[in-house]
Formats: structure tokens, C-alpha cells, sequence
């Protein structure tokens, strides 16, 4: 049930009472009760004072609380209730595996990734360059030619990869 607390300075002992009021047949002032609510992880925490009760209304608005009677036992369930139980949840999952396999039919799955190999890399073909050494030239510079005009020039081969 959902109700609304106008009281935001409500006490550990006030919220009890009024739940007692709100639901008379379940829980009676003689019961020990234990309270939880909800944090964002969906765990239940306990509130057992009213300091756990400041800090439940600080985290959230909108409590969601459980009660626990202490010593009360469950009453059991009638096996025909967990047969017809288990049955709906075997008809769910195999009207929800009929239509995965639908969609699966009409849209595959993507294959993941694969990592692409490089292409083999090609033979390459060495560059040849032919360089000609004129040693007049390396020994110093001369821009209007006017030393050795005729000395023989060497051709040096080197090969680039």
C-alpha cells in the first residue's frame, strides 16, 4: 500500500503507531516488528531507531518499507499455488524463447569484431640512386669553378630499402 506522510519531523515511535493504524489486522501493538526499506542497490536496510529513520528520509523522498514480524510464522504455501506458479513461468519463457528466436530469424546477431590481419606486404623493389663524388667539390666550395676544372669524377652506387 501506498500512503503519504505529511509529517517530515515523524518520530521512529509515531511511524510505528500509524502503521499499526493503517493495517489492524496484520500488526498489533504486542508485535515485534522490524522495519527495512529500499536503498538504490535495491538491498534492504534496517531502520531501527530514529536516527535510522533521519537518514532513510534524507536518502529518499519515497520510502519503500518492509515490514518483518519477528516470531510470526509464514504461513505455508498450497503446493497446487507453486504448481500453477511454475507453470506460468514456463509458458513465460517459452513465449520469451519463441520470440528471441524470431528476432534472431529476422535480425542476426552481428559477429563480433574480428581484428583485419594486414595485407602481406609486398616485395619491395630497391631504390638505386647513383651519386657521382667530384672530390674538388668536397674540398671546398667553389662557386665560380676556378679550381681543378678536370679531375675525373668517381660514381659511388648505394642501394635504399
Amino acid at each position: 500500500s501506498r500512503f503519504p506522510i505529511h509529517n517530515e519531523d515523524i518520530t521512529y515511535d509515531e511511524l510505528l503507531l500509524m502503521l499499526q493504524r493503517l493495517f489492524p489486522t496484520a500488526l498489533s501493538p504486542t508485535d515485534d516488528v522490524m522495519l527495512k526499506y529500499k536503498d538504490e542497490d535495491g538491498d534492504l536496510i534496517t531502520i531501527a531507531d530514529g536516527s535510522d529513520l533521519m537518514y532513510a528520509k534524507a536518502y529518499s523522498r519515497i520510502l519503500s518499507i518492509t515490514i518483518f514480524i519477528k516470531g510470526r510464522e509464514i504461513p505455508p504455501v498450497d503446493m497446487s499455488t507453486v504448481r500453477s506458479m511454475r507453470s506460468e513461468l514456463v509458458t513465460l519463457r517459452d513465449r520469451i524463447n519463441r520470440i528471441l528466436d524470431k528476432l534472431e530469424n529476422s535480425y542476426p546477431e552481428p559477429k563480433p569484431d574480428v581484428p583485419q590481419t594486414p595485407p602481406p606486404k609486398e616485395e619491395q623493389k630497391p631504390i638505386v640512386l647513383e651519386v657521382k663524388h667530384d672530390p674538388a667539390m668536397t674540398a671546398e666550395f667553389d662557386p665560380l669553378n676556378t679550381s681543378r676544372p678536370n679531375k675525373k669524377e668517381k660514381s659511388t652506387t648505394a642501394t635504399l630499402r
